[in-house]
């Protein structure tokens, strides 16, 4: 969830009070054609309101992700537990582990190093 631009609300906040004050003061000009103060400050109170729920359904989304990330933590450490009782119980090679969703160690079969090889004589 994106975090709301704080400089960006303020400085809507302040131009939308301006207005709606320079409206107060020069709507009796005649050919004075912008709209009412009223509707400019029924939006600033409106872009407000919907700045407060925003946050508040933030600080929701941040607390379920705090316990979405305890439960993930949980849950690994249980499988890491289990995995490793499971492991000591049957050996890391034994097939069986695989019923687990386990890999077992594969059996590696080492040649002879070539130091140990004879080689026999033309």
């Amino acid at each position: 969830m994106p975090s709301l631009n704080s400089k960006e609300f303020g400085e809507i906040i302040i131009k939308l009070e301006k207005l709606a004050d320079g409206i107060d003061i020069h709507k009796t000009e005649a050919g004075f054609v912008i709209p009412k103060a009223d509707e400019i400050r029924q939006e600033k109170t409106q872009i407000e309101l919907f700045r407060h729920e925003y946050e508040i359904a933030e600080n929701a989304a941040r607390i379920k992700y705090d316990s979405y990330s305890e439960q993930i933590s949980d849950a690994r450490s249980l499988i890491e537990k289990s995995n490793s009782l499971i492991l000591s119980y049957y050996g890391k090679k034994d097939q069986i582990v695989g019923d687990f969703g386990i890999s077992p160690r594969k059996y590696v079969r080492r040649s002879e190093s070539p130091e140990n090889i004879e080689v026999e004589p033309n």
